[in-house]
């Protein structure tokens, strides 16, 4: 299977397992086959009551939004993922392993529709099979590639996990982390519980230490968790700050 190797912020190079080909187009087919689905129900919907739509440009607009904008919504709100992509279990990260931000998701998803009515769209394939990280055209252009999360063991995909109410945070330093950053550590964590391997935890988290000025025995996968959980525990208490001074 084909690898990326980045060397990140921390100075530290990350591996991760490229989104293989047939995996990535089994997620496009089961996106299809939803789209399908939808529009073959909403056609039929409005045959069975008799509704002439034809020359009704607003209800036209509004059938085909939910088709135009599929990609674009899934991959945003479902952090770099669409249903096909859920369940082939690959991913959108950016090039540098982080969650990307919304103009990269725009930028994908423009150049979508261009690769699609493009001969085919053979440029993208043909782009994907040749280029370094498998990345179609809407990818070099967003900065963003496609990887495989399959996991071994179970671990959440969002960065803000549960915390019970007696949550205690250890490291308020934990706040000084670019977002970016817990995005790139949240990364880290999900190769971990995928694979099992620790030592690029171990490296970082030695780093990390050194950067906070974090005097703890705490390391490796022990002491990113908790980073992720303080960061957590403390950006809902200023949000709830926020809210009271509202």
């Amino acid at each position: 299977m084909s690898k990326a190797i980045i060397n990140t912020c921390y100075h530290i190079e990350l591996e991760f397992e490229l989104a293989p080909f047939h995996r990535r187009l089994l997620a496009r087919l089961i996106d299809l086959g939803i789209l399908f689905v939808y529009l073959m129900g909403a056609l039929k919907l409005m045959t069975h009551f008799h509704y002439e739509w034809e020359n009704d440009e607003i209800v036209i607009l509004a059938f085909f939004l939910p088709v135009l904008f599929y990609d674009l919504f899934f991959e945003w709100f479902l952090s770099g993922s669409s249903p096909g992509k859920y369940l082939m279990k690959i991913k959108v990260v950016t090039s540098k392993g982080g969650c990307p931000d919304l103009g990269q998701y725009l930028i994908r998803w423009l150049f979508r529709s261009v690769e699609g009515i493009s001969l085919m769209g053979m440029p993208a394939i043909m782009c994907i099979i040749f280029t370094d990280h498998s990345q179609r055209i809407g990818d070099l252009a967003a900065g963003t590639m496609l990887i495989d999360l399959r996991p071994i063991r179970k671990f959440s995909d969002t960065l803000f996990m549960p915390l019970n109410n007696e949550y205690k945070p250890r490291f308020p330093e934990v706040m000084r982390i670019k977002d970016k950053d817990l995005n790139i550590l949240k990364t880290y964590t999900e190769l971990y519980y995928r694979t099992g391997r620790e030592e690029n935890l171990q490296a970082i988290s030695h780093r990390i230490k050194i950067a906070l000025s974090l005097n703890t025995p705490l390391r490796g996968i022990a002491l990113i968790e908790t980073l992720l959980n303080d960061y957590n525990y403390y950006t809902r208490e200023q949000e709830n700050v926020e809210d009271g001074e509202e």
